[in-house]
Parts: structure tokens; sequence; C-alpha cells
């Protein structure tokens, strides 16, 4: 051993010391983050798998601002109409890839919504797709139905008649 003062002695032994132990340290944190990882502690982005366990719970059709559902509506109304569905089960974080299409009574798709949600960041999430009927929108029973990844989550059928002047749809 060197004969070195006794201060300059202790500092290289715990800087050997620390040589051996830091590699050990760095181990122990990568093999806990990976743990972690494993065990779906830390965030992660969903995949397009987890979306099947997506689910609706509700599912309403009327106005921007009106409560309840409509069974019929009025081809004369200039209203915008609004399908609503509140979903449940989704991963939270996922941006969901929806198809919302509105389909006349001989089952041609008249509109089409394709959109993505927002990361969803709470549950239940509600989403809505909007449309307004042309004035030569066909009379008869329409379909509205959202879909994820070709999975129909919400229908509603509903009748689209002539206008009958005063309210714009009867509610349910």
């Amino acid at each position: 051993m060197a004969n070195w003062p006794a201060d300059l002695n202790d500092t290289t032994r715990g800087a050997r010391r620390m040589g051996c132990v830091a590699p050990i340290l760095i181990a122990l944190i990568i093999a806990l983050i990976a743990i972690a990882i494993g065990l779906g502690v830390l965030e992660r982005n969903p995949s397009q798998a987890d979306f099947g366990i997506v689910e609706a719970i509700d599912g309403r059709l009327n106005r921007e601002s009106e409560p309840g559902t409509v069974q019929e509506i009025d081809r004369d109304t200039a209203a915008e109409w609004w399908f609503r569905v509140t979903l449940d089960r989704v991963p939270l974080g996922a941006r969901l890839p929806l198809v919302c299409e509105w389909r006349d009574p001989s089952g041609n798709v008249a509109h089409r919504n394709r959109y993505e949600t927002k990361p969803v960041d709470h549950l239940p999430w509600e989403t809505h797709a909007r449309f307004r009927f042309p004035p030569d929108a066909p009379l008869g029973r329409w379909t509205v139905r959202l879909s994820l990844q070709e999975r129909v989550l919400q229908t509603i059928e509903f009748n689209l008649r002539e206008g009958r002047g005063s309210e714009p749809g009867d509610h349910q």
C-alpha cells in the first residue's frame, strides 16, 4: 500500500467501492422499470387490441341542447341532429377511431362521420356525431350507428317524416 495521506487513501477506497456498486444499482433500477412495464404499472399507449373491450352504455339522438332521444324527426327542420354515445371500458389514453353511419330507408349510407376522439382521460366517455338532413332526404325508417373497427357499438332507428310544423321531434 502506498504511503499516502490517510484521507486520500479513504477517498480512493470509497471510489473503488462506488465503482463496484454503481453498475449494480443501475442494473437494479433497469430491472425494476422492466418489471413495472411488464405489470402495466407505468402508463402506456393502449394498443388497438385493447379496443375489443370498449362498450356503449347509452345512445341518444337529439338536437344540440335537447335531453332524451327522439323517435321521429321532421325533414323540414333545418336543425343539426346529434347522435351521442356514452362509452365505457375504454383504455385510458386511447384515441378511438370511430365511424358513424346515417343510413336511409333503403340501407344506403347517406352520411358518414369518420373521426378520432381526443385521448380518453375519464370514464364513462361521451362522444357524438352530427348530421343535418337535406330537404330531399328520403322519408321513412332511418338508422344511425357508431362503430369502432367495424364493430357496431350503438344503433338507433328513427322515422324521418314530412314536417308537421311546430315540433322538430317527438321525444321518447
